[in-house]
């Protein structure tokens, strides 16, 4: 069971990878509505298509699973930590 949260810790790790690669990505594909500076300081802009040219949208979608992919990985490490807890 202890080896469940690496395969999550690992996942986690990788799906935030694939997020920030894919971030990083569309910031060269920024349609000008809102710069650069102004997106990463309002964080829910990243997920509005508006914000981005039409060819940034297959890499707007892997930004979001793997934003989903995170945090589905984290809810499952502390379901898993909350699960192999001892009690005191």
């Amino acid at each position: 069971m202890t080896y469940l949260l690496y395969v999550f810790a690992g996942g986690a790790f990788a799906s935030w990878l694939v997020a920030l690669i894919s971030g990083i990505r569309m910031m060269g594909m920024l349609n000008g509505r809102l710069s650069v500076g102004a997106m990463m300081f309002r964080g829910v802009e990243w997920f509005n298509a508006a914000n981005f040219r039409p060819e940034a949208a297959p890499i707007r979608r892997m930004f979001v699973r793997a934003f989903i992919a995170f945090f589905a990985c984290v809810l499952a490490i502390a379901a898993l930590a909350i699960l192999l807890a001892k009690p005191a």
